[in-house]
């Protein structure tokens, strides 16, 4: 899903009438009855010239047949976002037939960049009446603020699904605003940009259909105000949800595997299994956070979360392969480091370490005591299988090149995913009987 920037200009927008109802409780006659209208001047528009123009439209229910006609008067605030009065100024309507007033407001010469509300306030013989305020975004280089576009990873889930949707903006170095998504007319999330509210990681409803989500940009904005408003710094796209079919490059087809996990966004099987037993069910700790790094979509491994894949006994008398795919992203230097991919199981232990561009696969005894063997290769984007096959089980590991090893008795339970001080994405996890057929993307 692609979103496209909008671009603004600094033209106001003439003949557009915006309603506001007046505000009761004045003992004038003229002021009860009255309705204010201005136009030139929307809520969150972007202004890039020193200035604005309004028009005031005032209508009285009554006839002013009786002497004196009220004193109309306009006055205009300038506010800044925390609210101190920037300008202030009033002026007296001059009476016309059709009760109309276009007024020019000049901003100081030295005002900054950001958010200001312009507040419009009607009085009759000096009598403050309606007030109408509109939020306003001064930029003399709009096109330094914006939304880029709006990318979903994946745009089609399935129902109940998590989806991770970013949206990317275009800021002026160092500039901090506030970030407001909303599915529907819903808002779902919103924070600074600092702290990464521009990604939003949605679950989808349970209802198949297409489903619109909006992006709103506050550049420049501040704490000490909530924006009630709509900015005009905005994208939309849709996430679709409904049935889920293979994508090109995964392991599949999802026929051939008794447990298949693709991890796009939620821990089903699609494998044969299906509904598998409680015993061999996928078991997930923690919150794994759903990520999307180098064109590779997974959950990242981190914190107290863990994955945990536990081998069926029934196995261990057939010809099968176990296969993971993954990305590792980073690993901290000396002591901190751990196996980030634990293969448990009597007769040995494997442990994959990884970071700095290099995979180790370790084969340990089974106290994780000593190393029986200890296997490196460079890369970073790696495939983990072992195979039974013969009375033994062949392990191999592939990155930028594939290396093997024979553990003669071992005998896997369960495969574990955990932090280990490593940033790991787990992309794909299979288990498939040998006879299947098979087709998947090569490793790149």
């Amino acid at each position: 899903m692609k979103g496209r920037a909008r671009g603004y200009s600094a033209f106001l927008v003439a003949g557009l009438l915006l309603v506001v109802g007046a505000e009761g409780g004045c003992s004038y006659g003229f002021l009860q009855e009255s309705k204010v209208e201005i136009s030139g001047v929307s809520d969150g528009e972007v202004i890039s010239r020193p200035g604005v123009s309004v028009l005031v439209v005032v209508e009285s229910a009554e006839e002013e047949t009786s002497p004196p006609k009220p004193e109309r008067e306009i006055s205009i605030e300038l506010l800044r976002i925390d609210g101190d009065l920037l300008l202030s100024s009033t002026q007296i309507l001059p009476e016309n037939d059709e009760h109309q007033w276009a007024l020019d407001v000049e901003f100081p010469d030295d005002m900054e960049e950001g958010w200001y509300r312009l507040r419009v306030v009607y009085l009759e013989n000096g009598v403050r009446g309606e007030e109408i305020e509109r939020w306003i975004f001064y930029a003399s280089s709009p096109e330094d603020y914006g939304i880029l576009r709006i990318e979903a990873h994946p745009s089609l889930a399935r129902p109940k699904a998590e989806v991770l949707v970013e949206g990317r903006v275009r800021l002026p170095e160092n500039a901090e605003a506030w970030i407001r998504w909303k599915a529907g007319e819903k808002v779902v999330q919103e924070g600074w940009y600092s702290e990464g509210a521009q990604v939003l990681r949605w679950q989808v409803p349970e209802q198949e259909g297409a489903y619109t989500l909006t992006m709103e940009l506050f550049p420049l904005w501040s704490e000490k105000a909530y924006p009630e408003f709509s900015s005009s710094f905005r994208s939309s796209g849709s996430i679709v949800v409904g049935e889920v079919e293979a994508l090109p490059g995964e392991l599949g087809p999802n026929a051939d595997y008794l447990f298949l996990y693709h991890f796009r966004g939620d821990f089903v099987n699609d494998g044969s299994a299906g509904d598998e037993p409680d015993e061999t069910a996928l078991q997930v700790e923690g919150k794994p956070l759903l990520s999307y790094e180098d064109g590779t979509l997974g959950y990242l491994i981190e914190g107290d979360s863990r994955v945990v894949f536990p081998i069926p006994s029934s196995l261990h008398s057939s010809s099968w392969k176990f296969e993971m795919r993954g990305l590792v992203k980073a690993a901290p230097e000396g002591d901190d480091r751990a196996p980030f991919v634990l293969v448990e199981g009597s007769g040995a232990r494997l442990e994959v370490w990884g970071g700095e561009g290099t995979l180790v696969l370790r084969l340990r005894d089974p106290s994780g005591t000593n190393d029986l063997a200890r296997l490196t290769m460079a890369g970073s984007s790696l495939v983990l299988g072992f195979t039974y096959s013969t009375g033994d089980y062949v392990v191999s590991l592939e990155g930028s090149e594939e290396v093997k090893a024979r553990v003669p008795g071992f005998r896997p339970r369960r495969v574990v995913l955990q932090d280990g001080g490593t940033r790991f994405l787990v992309d794909e996890l299979g288990l498939r009987m040998e006879n299947s057929s098979h087709s998947s993307a090569e490793t790149p």
